[in-house]
């Protein structure tokens, strides 16, 4: 009964207090000129019609007329006293006490609220793995694969009369290791049964993520096919072709080192060829600008080109060039259909090892797959140095 009564007396306290708010002072008078008076009360018994000197004949008017029984509108009018009492004092009331049960505190009934939570796990960032589309891709059923290249070619001579000259021309093979990649997470599994999560599929989608990234590193910066490597990199001196910068800094490169670079190559090779910087690379390319000001790869504005001199461009982003040194590549162009990427097996397996650390009551997700990469021909490619 208590909690009700107090549950109607801020509703009606709320409402009563915001309506006379600035009539404050002309309520107070009314109170006291009816000190003198007797009490006409005709719809209430005369119980408690004072209370410290005030007479609350139009407090329970109000009251009854909003359908208070006499008891609730008698502590109503008590309460508006006090609170006219306080004012005067220089004080104020509060007509309630802090809540025993909030959401805002777990133990005093958070817990009680459900959490909403987005049902996927957001990735990390995640950059682009540009090699897989850029390369020649094939399949093989061995360990190793056998690119035929000419390392000669036969030379026509213009003979006189009655001599005929002997060309000959040369072979070379260019053998590329098959390779393993993999790796594996222990998962326990009580978070396999009880996760809202996908685990297996969220593993899955790093590891192929990471793989990506990691064949990217191997063919722009790989230094040979020993433990560890899969090849030697188009940034290494693999590739024959190199064109040199004026500066120590890869911000000094400018459109012609670019157009040189198209230029150091043949022309067939140049048909297919790409341009493959990193981010600064690119930053550098992009402010490029002529005599007037303007950008010279294209405006700031203006249509996505990602053409240097006609031909595409593409960002790689392991690549590192924030910080570039001397003597060092930072940038290729050239025909990566002479870059093969060799396929073993198909994707990347999945293999689920619920035994091997069952003594501590967890799977074990186990990723592999097997392919090798390499450069057939170096002269298809032109490298971009820093003085």
């Amino acid at each position: 009964m208590e909690a009700e009564v107090k549950q109607e007396i801020k509703s009606v306290f709320d409402e009563t207090v915001k309506a006379y708010a600035d009539k404050v002072e002309e309520l107070e008078h009314k109170v006291k000129t009816l000190e003198a008076k007797p009490i006409v009360a005709p719809m209430f018994s005369s119980v408690g019609k004072t209370y410290k000197g005030y007479r609350l004949e139009n407090q329970l008017t109000q009251l009854k007329e909003k359908g208070f029984s006499e008891e609730k509108a008698d502590f109503v009018s008590k309460c508006m006293i006090e609170v006219i009492e306080a004012r005067k004092a220089g004080k104020s009331i509060g007509m309630k006490a802090a809540a025993a049960h909030i959401e805002g505190v777990d133990a005093q009934g958070g817990f009680a609220v459900l959490e909403d939570y987005f049902n996927q796990i957001e990735k990390g960032a995640r950059n682009l793995s540009i090699i897989g589309s850029l390369a020649n891709n094939f399949s093989t059923t061995s360990d190793t694969f056998n690119v035929r290249k000419t390392d000669t070619e036969f030379q026509v001579a213009i003979d006189g009369e009655g001599t005929i000259s002997q060309g000959s021309a040369t072979l070379g093979n260019v053998a590329i290791p098959v390779k393993k990649i993999s790796v594996y997470g222990a998962v326990s599994n009580e978070l396999l049964e009880d996760a809202n999560y996908d685990i297996v599929s969220w593993i899955t989608e790093q590891i192929t993520y990471s793989a990506g990234q990691t064949l990217d590193y191997q063919a722009f910066n790989g230094t040979g096919t020993g433990a560890g490597k899969m090849c030697s990199g188009v940034l290494t001196a693999i590739v024959t072709n190199s064109v040199v910068l004026s500066g120590a800094n890869l911000s000094s490169i400018t459109a012609d080192n670019l157009s040189l670079a198209i230029t150091k190559l043949a022309q067939l090779d140049r048909v297919n060829g790409t341009f493959v910087l990193g981010a600064m690379g690119m930053h550098y390319i992009r402010t490029l600008k002529d005599t007037l000001g303007n950008p010279i790869y294209q405006a700031i504005s203006g249509s996505d080109l990602n053409k240097i001199w006609g031909k595409p461009s593409v960002e790689c982003a392991q690549i590192d060039d924030l910080a570039s040194v001397t003597d060092t590549a930072y940038g290729v162009f050239g025909d990566f259909k002479k870059f093969f990427i060799v396929n073993r097996t198909t994707g990347m397996d999945l293999l689920i090892d619920p035994y091997s650390d069952s003594v501590s009551d967890n799977t074990r997700l186990i990723y592999r797959t097997r392919l090798g990469m390499g450069v057939a021909r170096g002269t298809a490619f032109c490298r971009i140095l820093t003085a």
